[in-house]
């Protein structure tokens, strides 16, 4: 003679995890298994095969989890949780029995595997890709570390070495050789500036021996515009002498310049323009503007009369005459 549980109050007793770990791999095979076992209002166990139990879960399309499954002859229902190849922590799964209440699993977590790590991205973290060339001045650039899927590594201190390509490394440097990971798998680092203005810097990351990544954005730190002055003046012609025929003219350059001799390269700086004669014997107009590269030109015009010894110069608003050399 037996006394059995009472099939009318059935439910869902708690759910049981069937392994030793909450932690596996999302590599789209490995699961995890649990179970639970049918239980009336008193908590004696409902040991009856073919019972519909339905489960559920809240991460979408991220896990699989089968809709329902039966009980077997001692009122047990299995269920595995599978994983796709996408890293998902806190899975917590639900099962009820008709419409008694639902119970909730323990959570457990679909991680990325860190032997195949490597770098996702390196991105810049600021707003401006200019900054000046003062020797603090500095960049902050973060890496990505993830797997063979694509899913975030969420593990600390792992080290992530930091590069500059050899004809960059004299004009700006990196904060370290490399930095270590937080615990959503990110490391950052500065680039730092010198005196020296320089274009196009790129910053790369690497992890062991995984591919070198590139940041997706260049940067350049540059002349510093509020000590502009005019570094030279140059005469391009390759003749100091010329016929004064009302035609001929010579060519001036001037090249702007920071406080650290770093070329302002921007376009369309006045500069202003003198010679050292008496009278109207050239011509000479009053400035002219910069080119991209921070270079004005000019052009000293003849008349029909002679002049010897002719000195041009330029400067930059308040700045110091410069003479051609």
């Amino acid at each position: 003679m037996n006394f059995v549980g009472d099939i009318k109050t059935a439910k869902v007793g708690n759910i049981i995890l069937n392994d030793v770990d909450n932690n596996k791999i999302a590599d789209g095979n490995n699961g995890f298994e649990f179970s639970t076992q049918l239980v009336d209002h008193n908590r004696n166990p409902v040991k009856q095969a073919g019972l519909v139990i339905k489960w559920r879960q809240e991460k979408g399309t991220i896990v699989s989890l089968p809709a329902s499954s039966e009980t077997d002859s001692d009122g047990r229902a299995p269920i595995t949780l599978k994983s796709s190849k996408k890293a998902v922590d806190n899975v917590v799964i639900y099962a009820q029995y008709g419409t008694s209440g639902e119970e909730k699993s323990e959570a457990v977590n679909f991680i990325a595997n860190i032997n195949t790590a490597k770098i996702k991205a390196v991105t810049l973290d600021d707003k401006v890709i200019d900054k000046v060339a003062d020797g603090i001045n500095d960049f902050t650039f973060i890496a990505q570390l993830v797997d063979q899927f694509d899913s975030p590594i969420k593990v600390v201190e792992l080290d992530i070495s930091w590069l500059l390509a050899d004809d960059k490394a004299e004009d700006a440097h990196l904060s370290a050789a490399s930095s270590q990971t937080d615990k959503n798998g990110l490391a950052t680092i500065k680039l730092i500036s010198t005196n020296k203005a320089v274009d196009n810097i790129v910053v790369s990351a690497q992890y062991g021996t995984a591919p070198k990544i590139d940041a997706t954005t260049s940067v350049n730190f540059i002349a510093d515009v509020a000590t502009t002055r005019v570094g030279s003046v140059t005469l391009v012609d390759d003749i100091v002498r010329k016929v004064a025929d009302g035609k001929n003219h010579f060519t001036f350059k001037a090249k702007l310049v920071d406080k650290h001799e770093n070329l302002v390269k921007v376009l369309n700086l006045e500069v202003n323009w003198q010679q050292d004669t008496n009278g109207n014997y050239i011509i000479l107009p009053a400035s002219s503007k910069t080119n991209s590269d921070g270079q004005a030109m000019i052009e000293l015009q003849s008349t029909n009369t002679a002049v010897n010894n002719i000195t041009v110069s330029a400067r930059y608003n308040t700045s110091e005459k410069k003479d051609a050399e």
